[in-house]
């Protein structure tokens, strides 16, 4: 896992952090009361490829103590000069600092690749301004 690094929990400094997501599925159903009242036969079929983030921006938990938070709590400092060097980078590429202005198809190129980049960092940072 060279370049990667492992979120902690900031309140108990665990290690097991998981993304909290939405994966649609169909629940076996035994039987409905008169009250409307189900009674589920336990087997489920999961969509896994369905499988999404339940929070915009996406909400994480620690499967020790359960605390939640956007990723900018749980990960490292690490990250956040990752992604403020990704966006650094991405920008200092666009023509339009040096008036090299380009043709239409490298100026959307690189719009598209600074909007990624931000948007990755709006991710890491939990919605936060990170400019």
């Amino acid at each position: 896992m060279s370049g990667m690094t492992e979120p902690r929990c900031p309140q108990c400094a665990g290690r097991r952090i998981a993304e909290i997501d939405r994966i649609p599925g169909c629940a076996r159903v035994a039987s409905v009361a008169e009250d409307g009242t189900i009674d589920w036969d336990g087997e489920t079929l999961i969509d896994w490829n369905g499988q999404e983030p339940a929070h915009e921006p996406p909400l994480f938990t620690c499967l020790d103590c359960h605390h939640e938070a956007g990723l900018a709590d749980f990960a490292p400092p690490v990250l956040f000069v990752a992604a403020l060097k990704r966006v650094d980078a991405v920008l200092e590429r666009l023509p339009l600092g040096d008036f090299e202005i380009g043709t239409a198809e490298q100026i959307r190129g690189h719009l598209t690749a600074a909007k990624e980049s931000i948007a990755l960092a709006r991710r890491i940072f939990g919605g936060a301004d990170i400019a």
